[in-house]
């Protein structure tokens, strides 16, 4: 496959990973579990410490075994061949594809709205997200490059959304009708929970939108000097992921109270109609669905070269690992991947996403132990970029 990805291409494919439509559809889960404004920020902020560490140790692994493929070439290397097809195997099949369809079929939900005007009902979701899924699949198969310019226009968008939503906040402070208590030091902390276990789960919902902070090791093979684009394309993207989260949060903490958060479902949306009417809103909408589709789209370009790359070691079968000659994208594993996101649409994802994600950061403690194990075992290897044994150890007794 080519190198066609650069730095600014690199960041601008983890943070349109990172940033789908659930922070700007309702970020509740952490504002019910902590309680409080000044709570619920901390643990993003934390969440996106985290995340920054966690790729900085991708980086170095990623330079090491320069291969596409992520936590499979990882964990293989270091523990054999079970761990990695137990690995590939739930990532591929279960835990990814889990998570996009859910992504597609929010922006299904708003595009049927969008169209006819009424929530849809549940069959008619699905047709449009089933269709959905085709186009994503079509566009992959056809070209990686344009896959990666509509994330990085996608990624633009999110972009001014943000901004756009900092405006509706300072419009509505500057009117006097902001919530500027959920901000002063002496109140900003109050109904705070003094449950741990409440704070360990709050941090598990916002990990939960950082998820795709490892994007760039599924693309090793296609990034351009990778020895300067892995470490700061990943290290960029993550920033301005956690950014983009922090500077969301403001907004809404400016317009409602953690308590108003939790009871939408529609926040962003929300956050334009109060300080700029309908239309504001119906645009907020469009920016959604570019939102979810951007991240869908890249989600598919990721997935599938894990996909192919455990095929190539000859853990899938071998056909899975085939790469199209004439426009040099992993074709069988994309038609693969189709089908298993076209399964999820039968069952209730919404019950089985809280459970993979436990099992998603087990296996990046895994890899984090990897990381460990090759700095005692082979002390000497080539590490363009060597990251702290400690923090390593700090990120993965967390999990």
């Amino acid at each position: 496959m080519h190198r066609t990805i650069g730095i600014i291409s690199a960041a601008l494919v983890v943070f349109g990973n990172c940033v789908g439509a659930g922070i700007f559809i309702s970020p509740k889960g952490v504002y019910e579990k902590t309680g409080s404004a000044g709570a619920g920020m901390l643990v993003w902020g934390m969440a996106g410490i985290i995340a920054t560490l966690c790729n900085l140790a991708y980086a170095e692994l990623g330079l090491m075994m320069p291969s596409s493929g992520g936590e499979f070439v990882y964990i293989r290397r270091a523990f054999g061949d079970l761990p990695a097809f137990l690995f590939s195997f739930c990532n591929s099949f279960i835990i990814k594809p889990a998570s996009l369809i859910v992504v597609v079929l929010t922006f299904a939900e708003y595009m049927a709205t969008l169209i006819w005007g009424t929530v849809p009902t549940l069959a008619m979701a699905k047709i449009v997200t089933f269709s959905a899924v085709i186009f994503i699949i079509v566009v992959n198969v056809l070209s990686s490059t344009v896959v990666i310019r509509f994330c990085s226009f996608s990624a633009a968008i999110k972009m001014s959304m943000v901004a756009f939503l900092l405006v509706c906040g300072a419009t509505t402070a500057l009117k006097g009708q902001g919530h500027m208590e959920n901000f002063r030091l002496n109140e900003t902390f109050v109904n705070s929970s003094t449950k741990p276990a409440d704070y360990g789960l709050a941090f598990y919902f916002a990990a939960f939108s950082y998820q795709s902070w490892n994007s760039l090791n599924y693309l090793t093979e296609e990034l351009k000097n990778p020895t300067r684009t892995l470490p700061v394309g990943g290290f960029l993207g993550v920033i301005s992921t956690t950014l983009c989260y922090i500077l969301c949060n403001v907004s809404y903490l400016l317009m409602f109270s953690p308590t108003d958060i939790i009871a939408t479902n529609t926040v962003a949306m929300d956050c334009g109609k109060i300080a700029f009417g309908q239309i504001a809103e119906m645009a907020m909408c469009i920016g959604l669905l570019f939102s979810c589709l951007g991240a869908a789209s890249g989600g598919v370009l990721c997935v599938s070269r894990n996909i192919q790359s455990t095929a190539e070691g000859r853990i899938f079968p071998r056909w899975m690992s085939g790469v199209n000659k004439t426009l040099k994208t992993p074709v069988p594993a994309l038609m693969v991947l189709c089908a298993t996101m076209s399964l999820y649409l039968a069952v209730d994802t919404s019950v089985l996403i809280p459970c993979l994600s436990t099992v998603e950061w087990s296996f990046y403690s895994l890899t984090f132990s990897a990381l460990i194990y090759f700095r005692f075992k082979d002390p000497s290897a080539h590490r363009p970029v060597k990251e702290c044994v400690r923090c390593r150890l700090v990120v993965s007794s967390t999990f």
